[in-house]
C-alpha cells in the first residue's frame, strides 16, 4: 500500500490530469477522486510535510479528558474505540502529536486540490466545473476517551461537505447552510446538476436548491445505524439525529442502553438525559421514530439481507 502522502500528492494529480485530458470534449465529465488520507500510516512523512505544524500550539478537544472518559458507560470504555483513545487523554502531548499528524495529511489533500484547480483553470474549465468535497466518516481524537470511527457521536457521525460552484452569484458564495445533508443526497444532486432524471428508487434528494440559497422543505431528522459486529469489541448502535437532539440505542446490550443529548445546549454530548423524567416525552418520541425508521429500512432490505432482531 502506498503512503497516503505519496498517493494523494503525487499519484492522484497525474491520474486526474490523464482523465481530464482524455475526456470526450463534446460532453460534460464527472470525476470522483478518493484520497487515501487522512489515514495511516501516520509516520515517515516527506521532509516538507513532516515540518508542518511542528511549532504550532494545537487546541485539544474540550471533551478529550480523563474525567469525560471515565464518565462513559463501562461497555464503551471496554470497546475498541477506547483502546487507544484512553491512552491519548492520559497523555496530552501524545494526543497533540496525533492531531498534528492528521493535520499534515489534510494539508497534503489541500495541496492536491490546489493543483487540480490550477489545472482546471489552465484547461479553461474553472468557470463551469463544480467541485464537491466530502468524506465517508468522521474520527475521534480523544473526545470522550475514544479513537476511531465506530460510535455515533458528533465527531464520528458528521463529515465535511463543501460545494464550490463558480456559477453562483457572489452573494451566495461562501455561505453555510443549516439543513442536514446525507451522503445519499450526493448522487441525486449530481444528476440534478447534469439535468438528468433522478430514479425513484434513490432514497436521497437533490440539495441543488439549497446550494443556490433557496428555502425548501427539508428533513428534520435522520436514522443512523452501525451494525457491523465482526469484532466483539466494536459496539453496534442505532438512533436518530434531529436538528436539536441525538438519540442513541445500543441494542445488543442486556438490557438495552439508551442515550439522549440536547445538541443545542450540549453540543459536546457530555450530559445524557435519557434517565431524566423531564425529557421522557422526547425520549419516547425519538425511540418511536427509531423503530419506525428501522421498520422502513428493513422493508427495503427484505429479501436482500434478512432482518435484524432486537
Amino acid at each position: 500500500m502506498r503512503h497516503p502522502v505519496h498517493f494523494d500528492r503525487d499519484i492522484i494529480p497525474i491520474k486526474a490530469k490523464q482523465f481530464i485530458d482524455g475526456r470526450n470534449r463534446e460532453k460534460p465529465f464527472f470525476l470522483a477522486i478518493a484520497f487515501r488520507g487522512p489515514k495511516d500510516p501516520w509516520s515517515d512523512f516527506p521532509a516538507d510535510i513532516a515540518g508542518l505544524y511542528r511549532s504550532n500550539s494545537l487546541v485539544i478537544p474540550a471533551t478529550a479528558t480523563e474525567a469525560d472518559a471515565k464518565g462513559q458507560p463501562a461497555f464503551l470504555r471496554a470497546s475498541m474505540a477506547s483502546d487507544y483513545g484512553l491512552s491519548l487523554v492520559k497523555n496530552p502531548g501524545k494526543l497533540a502529536n496525533e492531531i498534528r499528524k492528521n493535520y499534515r495529511l489534510v494539508s497534503t489533500i489541500d495541496q492536491t486540490v490546489g493543483k487540480l484547480r490550477k489545472f482546471l483553470a489552465g484547461q479553461g474549465l474553472d468557470t463551469n466545473t463544480i467541485i464537491v468535497f466530502t468524506s465517508d466518516n468522521g474520527h475521534f481524537y480523544g473526545e470522550h476517551g475514544f479513537w476511531g470511527k465506530w460510535l455515533p457521536y458528533e465527531e464520528s457521525l458528521r463529515v465535511p461537505l463543501i460545494v464550490y460552484d463558480p456559477r453562483l452569484a457572489k452573494n451566495q458564495q461562501g455561505k453555510t447552510r443549516d439543513p442536514m445533508i446525507l451522503n445519499i443526497d450526493l448522487a441525486p444532486t449530481f444528476l440534478s446538476w447534469a439535468g438528468l432524471n433522478i430514479p425513484s428508487e434513490m432514497q436521497g434528494r437533490s440539495f441543488e436548491p439549497l446550494v443556490c440559497g433557496e428555502t425548501i422543505p427539508w428533513r428534520k431528522d435522520f436514522y443512523h445505524e452501525f451494525t457491523w459486529t465482526a469484532d466483539e469489541k466494536i459496539v453496534p448502535s442505532e438512533g436518530i439525529r434531529s436538528e436539536n437532539w441525538k438519540y442513541i440505542r445500543y441494542f445488543d446490550r442486556k438490557p438495552v442502553v439508551e442515550q439522549l443529548f440536547d445538541l443545542k445546549k450540549d453540543p459536546g454530548e457530555t450530559m445524557d438525559l435519557s434517565g431524566n423524567q423531564e425529557y421522557g416525552d422526547i425520549l419516547t418520541e425519538m425511540r418511536n421514530k427509531t423503530e419506525k425508521y428501522r421498520a422502513t429500512l428493513q422493508s427495503r432490505k427484505s429479501g436482500e439481507t434478512g432482518s435484524r432482531q432486537h
